[in-house]
């Protein structure tokens, strides 16, 4: 699956699930009785359905079930959700399939006391469990081990935020009229992150009552912020989401479950989420400068740095000049920098024997950081496969397969590049395509610092540094505020010089 498609998946389940929430707690906790966790439990289990749309397409849905029941002789609150996915890809089909099941103590704050997660992405199987167990510090932590394809790590986490006394004083602090503008956090978990705490601020809007299935039902609007990505979505009186969107990607409707799995016909993702450009500018690797004005940019936080530079003009519309090799201008790390940079996350196994041998091998200790990344990103272009259906969560994953599109070719060569001594980030924007009409695709590439500066580095393209056609969007794999302007960003060229074009 390409990136696009994995990033707004998951920004979809993070705002779309009914999961735990915090906010307000002071006027939450004033109150002199609460419902058990067991009552609570009891009346919100059952089951519904979601339909998943992506750019306008339905392309998956999410069957989430909740059940009080009994696990090793003792009662625990079951959340459990399928989500599955399917779309395509520059003519190939990506699909993927997992199922996540989570489970709260029903005492104290209903804690997440165990997890299960399988899944099946474009052909690749991965499970990961984790229970809930005491460290050498006598300290309530959760203890996760993952596999795929044969492969088993393990860590211990602290006991995430996410617990079910969060959802149910949700429920109670809407119930409690809030007023407009009041917030508060909603908490989620990312297994794939170094902290698994992920948040969501919701922004009280309103409520009223309309008819669902003949019946009145008291709605509640929210606005949304999730990682930098506004939306918006209804939720019913006990919390559980109704519907929602975020940004100009995505959306998720509660629908009947008899018609939730009737997927559309498949459009071409990436051309779809295209962002059109007036004009075809050639063979993207031959441009040495571009001079871009940005419509539907609004305020968006675009990236600067010597290769990247924003202005307004006169009339107020926001232009950018991209360079291929104009210094960035950062430059040296501090230490707190240089360490997150060279150091391992459960994506990027930057110390596992595998990828450490193979970037040794590859790179000479004594030559410059630009020589040895650019072994590493012609190794990475002609040894990987390129193909937008073969979806890899992790850096050992990718290496073991051989083979992905531009998200993947950018985390291995993260990985290598770490494990060389080269502090390194996986960056992603758009770029160039020479089809028609003319469009810039979403695309992820890489950095490296080489001490004083960073330098950009495509391994899908093998360019070092980057052509100008690459525009950066975000600095972080997980950076979704970007999504916002799909469906709204619209470039127009004011100049362009290719190579050989001396000025």
């Amino acid at each position: 699956m390409t990136g696009v498609a994995r990033i707004a998946l998951a920004m979809l389940v993070a705002v779309s699930m009914p999961t735990t929430a915090r906010g307000a707690q002071e006027r939450v906790e004033s109150r002199a009785e609460k419902t058990s966790l067991e009552e609570w439990a009891r009346s919100i289990s059952g089951r519904k359905s979601y339909g998943l749309y992506l750019l306008g397409s339905k392309v998956g849905w999410i069957i989430d079930e909740r059940e009080v029941t009994s696990e090793d002789g003792e009662l625990v609150f079951r959340h459990r959700n399928r989500t599955f996915m399917d779309a395509e890809f520059v003519g190939m089909r990506s699909t993927s399939d997992s199922v996540e099941t989570i489970l709260y103590a029903l005492e104290g704050e209903g804690e997440i006391v165990g997890v299960h997660v399988r899944a099946e992405e474009d052909g690749l199987h991965t499970l990961l469990v984790g229970e809930r167990q005491m460290d050498e510090q006598q300290e309530s932590v959760l203890s996760l081990i993952s596999s795929a394809e044969g492969r088993v790590s393990n860590r211990e986490v602290p006991v995430p935020r996410m617990t079910l006394a969060h959802q149910r004083d949700l429920a109670e602090w809407l119930a409690g009229s809030p007023a407009a503008g009041e917030s508060f956090v909603q908490w989620a978990t990312n297994w794939e992150a170094v902290d698994v705490n992920e948040s969501t601020t919701l922004a009280y809007v309103g409520r009223r009552t309309l008819q669902w299935g003949g019946l009145p039902l008291e709605v509640h609007d929210v606005r949304a912020e999730f990682r930098g990505l506004r939306g918006k979505g209804e939720l019913g009186a006990d919390g559980v989401p109704l519907r929602g969107s975020m940004g100009g990607a995505g959306e998720w409707r509660l629908e009947p479950e008899r018609t939730v799995k009737d997927l559309d016909a498949s459009a071409d993702m990436l051309v779809a989420a295209g962002v059109p450009v007036d004009r075809l500018l050639g063979p993207p690797e031959q441009v040495e400068e571009l001079v871009l004005r940005l419509h539907g940019l609004g305020d968006f936080p675009l990236p600067t740095s010597g290769r990247q530079i924003k202005r307004v003009d006169e009339e107020g519309q926001v232009l950018v000049h991209l360079r291929r090799d104009a210094p960035a201008g950062a430059g040296p790390l501090d230490d707190e920098q240089r360490e997150r940079l060279l150091g391992p996350t459960p994506r990027i196994q930057c110390r596992d024997a595998r990828i450490v041998e193979l970037a040794q091998g590859l790179t000479d200790p004594e030559a410059p950081a630009v020589e040895n990344a650019r072994r590493l990103a012609g190794w990475v272009f002609d040894n990987m496969e390129q193909s937008m259906a073969a979806g890899a969560p992790t850096a050992l994953d990718v290496l073991e397969r051989r083979a992905g599109d531009c998200t993947e070719l950018t985390l291995i060569f993260v990985a290598l590049a770490r494990a060389a001594g080269l502090p390194a980030r996986e960056v992603g924007g758009v770029m160039h395509v020479p089809v028609s009409p003319p469009i810039f695709a979403w695309h992820a590439w890489a950095e490296i610092h080489d001490g004083t500066d960073w330098i950009s580095v495509d391994p899908t393209w093998n360019e070092l540094p980057v052509d100008a056609t690459h525009l950066k969007l975000s600095t972080q794999w997980d950076d979704v505020a970007w999504l916002s302007l799909l469906g709204g960003l619209r470039l127009e060229v004011v100049e362009v010089r290719p190579a050989g074009d001396v000025r």
